[in-house]
């Protein structure tokens, strides 16, 4: 009874964040995070955020970025209203509209659903001086969650037709992506506060993506860390190693499992 208890609030603090992202981020717009004009690295970073929220999630990290020298491309995008192939374009549309100097190198990162964007976007466009590219928590080959919850109508209502494409069974999208002829780095973690979700996965998840989903083939580079899926924007070693990415190529610590708590970063 007791676990019963903690996980209906668990999924109600959950829904109650999303809602008040929505509400007071319904009218969210893509907008660019200026570089640090004593570190201009001349280069841009498109950041996509995940399903149900908006650029307002991953502010922490775009500001990071940003303070690193990048011009930060923050988008939002409808996540719950379209599907895949609807998003890329419009995403696309957002990247060609904001990339100005097209001589500039374009990196990206995607969190949870925007990597899977990112992938479909990719296969069709590539800016002229490709950049790399980091997914932070993207199920790349499903999500148990989804599988579980696809039919629902109360999560087809909330999440829209997307969580059908984010199945594990993905014989049906897989033509939406291309090969991975990009650096690309990979951010997934191994832990969990979701006891319910927690169920319906066999190995090391998120709560909401495992990190077998997570591995793409074809990444230059993985990295493991305890993060839950949800406040992985806002972890402090994600942020950190984002940027490590981006900027050098490679992960500060390579194929590390490390054990920390998540550390916010919300200013």
């Amino acid at each position: 009874m007791i676990l019963i208890i903690e996980n209906k609030r668990y999924i109600f603090l959950f829904f109650l964040i999303g809602f008040t992202l929505m509400l007071f981020g319904c009218g969210a717009q893509t907008y660019i995070l200026k570089n640090n004009p004593d570190n201009n690295k001349k280069e841009y970073v498109v950041v996509l955020h995940g399903l149900f929220v908006n650029s307002f999630y991953m502010h922490s990290l775009a500001r990071v970025l940003a303070e690193d020298g990048y011009e930060v491309i923050n988008i939002s995008y409808p996540s719950t209203k379209h599907t895949l192939e609807d998003l890329s374009k419009f995403v696309e549309q957002e990247i060609k509209k904001h990339v100005t100097h097209e001589e500039r190198k374009v990196n990206f990162v995607g969190y949870s659903l925007g990597g899977v964007v990112l992938r479909t976007v990719l296969k069709n466009y590539h800016p002229q001086n490709m950049g790399r590219v980091v997914h932070i928590g993207t199920p790349n080959k499903g999500s148990e969650v989804a599988d579980r919850y696809k039919d629902n109508k109360l999560f087809l209502w909330m999440f829209g037709p997307v969580i059908k494409q984010v199945v594990t069974n993905q014989e049906h999208v897989k033509h939406l992506f291309g090969p991975v002829d990009y650096e690309l780095g990979i951010i997934a973690s191994k832990k969990s506060y979701n006891r319910l979700f927690s169920k319906l996965f066999k190995n090391d998840h998120d709560g909401i993506v495992s990190v077998e989903s997570a591995i793409l083939e074809g990444a230059k580079e993985s990295y493991i860390v305890d993060a839950t899926h949800e406040f992985m924007p806002f972890n402090q070693d994600i942020i950190n190693q984002t940027l490590s990415f981006i900027r050098d190529g490679h992960f500060a610590k390579k194929n590390n499992i490390i054990q920390l708590r998540d550390k916010l970063v919300l200013s």
